[in-house]
C-alpha cells in the first residue's frame, strides 16, 4: 500500500512475545531518493544531509498500568500515558550525518541490524511484550535534526562552517568530506520559521482532522503551542500538549509538522509478516531556488552564519515530496 502524506493511514503493531526462545523481527525500512533528471531548477541538488535521524512509534493509553516506556527511556520517552517504541534513536551513531543522494537508499536495517539482534530488549520491556498488548500508533514520527543539502559541489545547511559540529557534515563520504561548505539557517515551508530540526508527525485522523504545522514554546513549566497555520480545536490541543510533553525530553518539539492519517496495518514481531517500509523523498523538491540565494549564503563571511535556505513544501506545507510505502 502507498501513501502521500496527505494520503490517511492507521498502524497497529501486535507485539509477540519476548521469551528467550523467541527472536523479535523489525521492519526493514528504507529511505529513498528519487529524482527526476530531465528536471531543471531543483534537480542540481545532489544529496539531503541530515544531521540526526529519528522514527518512533507512539501509542497513547492514558490510564493504563503497563506501558512500554520503562526500557525506552534511554532514549528520553517515559511518559506515564504513552508506549513507545523508537525504531530509530537518533542517538546512535548509524544515526548521525547521514546522506541521501539523487536516485539512492539509505537502509536502516543495514545500521541496526546488530542492535536489533544484540539487544531487543533495549525497544521492548518483556513483561510488556508477555503481556501481547496490541499496538495501535496513534503517532509515527519522523525526527530530521540540523539538516542540509549539496548543491553543485558545495553543502549549504546546518552544521556548515563548524557551527555547532566539529567535523565537515559529509565526513563519512569519502568523495565529499573535502567540499567547500556553508552554513545556512534552514527556513521550514508553513509557519516560515527558522528551526534547526523538525518532527514530522502522521497522526490517527481520528485525532486530528487536518494538516496543521506548530511550534511551540515553554510556559509555567510545560511545553505549549506558540503558533499554528490554523486553528486549534481544544481537544487536538490536549492531545498535542500530552505528546509534546510526554515525548522524549532530549528534544524541544519546537517545530511540528502533523499529518492526519487512517487505515490498519497489523504488524506482528514474530517474524512470520514482517513488513517493508520506505520513506520516499523526492530530491527535485527538496529547496525552494526562488526564494533561496545560494550565492549569498556561499559569500557570508565565516562566523556570521546569517544566510537562509528555504525548504520547498506543497500547498498543505509538506516538505521534500515525501511519500510512505507499506
Amino acid at each position: 500500500m502507498k501513501i502521500k502524506l496527505l494520503t490517511l493511514l492507521s498502524l497497529v503493531f501486535v507485539f509477540s512475545s519476548c521469551k528467550k526462545d523467541k527472536e523479535l523481527s523489525f521492519p526493514n525500512i528504507k529511505i529513498e531518493g528519487v529524482a527526476d533528471n530531465r528536471k531543471s531548477g531543483g534537480s542540481d541538488i545532489e544529496a539531503l544531509y541530515l544531521g540526526e535521524l529519528e522514527i518512533v512509534a507512539y501509542d497513547h493509553r492514558p490510564g493504563e498500568s503497563l506501558q512500554n516506556n520503562s526500557v525506552t527511556g534511554r532514549f528520553g520517552f517515559t511518559g506515564k500515558d504513552w508506549s513507545y517504541f523508537t525504531i530509530l534513536p537518533s542517538g546512535l551513531p548509524e544515526a548521525r550525518d547521514i546522506a541521501l543522494f539523487r536516485s539512492g537508499a539509505i537502509n536502516i536495517n543495514d545500521f541496526l541490524e546488530h542492535q536489533y539482534a544484540d539487544k531487543p530488549n533495549n525497544y521492548f520491556s518483556e513483561e510488556y511484550l508477555d503481556a501481547e498488548i496490541p499496538f495501535n500508533v496513534d503517532v509515527l514520527e519522523v525526527y530530521m535534526y540540523r539538516t542540509g543539502v549539496v548543491k553543485d559541489g558545495k553543502y549549504f545547511g546546518q552544521n556548515g562552517d563548524f557551527n555547532g559540529h566539529d567535523k565537515h557534515p559529509m565526513h563519512k563520504y569519502a568523495n565529499f568530506s573535502s567540499i567547500p561548505n556553508h552554513y545556512a539557517r534552514t527556513i521550514w515551508p508553513g509557519i516560515n520559521k527558522h528551526s534547526q530540526d523538525i518532527s514530522i508527525m502522521f497522526v490517527r485522523s481520528s485525532i486530528i482532522y487536518s494538516p496543521l504545522q506548530i511550534t511551540t514554546k515553554r510556559e509555567n513549566g510545560e511545553l505549549v503551542i506558540d503558533q499554528a497555520n490554523r486553528i486549534v480545536e481544544q481537544r487536538e490541543e490536549d492531545f498535542i500538549k500530552s505528546l509534546i510533553n510526554q515525548g522524549t525530553s532530549r528534544r524541544s518539539y519546537a517545530y511540528v509538522n502533523i499529518i492526519p492519517y487512517i487505515g490498519a496495518v497489523e504488524w506482528d514481531f514474530s517474524g512470520n509478516d514482517v513488513p517493508d517500509i520506505t520513506v520516499k523523498i523526492d530530491m527535485d523538491k527538496i529547496v525552494d531556488i526562488n526564494q533561496t540565494d545560494f550565492t549569498e549564503i556561499e559569500n557570508t563571511p565565516s562566523g556570521q552564519w546569517s544566510g537562509e535556505m528555504f525548504y520547498l513544501g506543497d500547498l498543505n506545507d509538506i516538505p521534500f515530496g515525501l511519500e510512505l510505502s507499506f
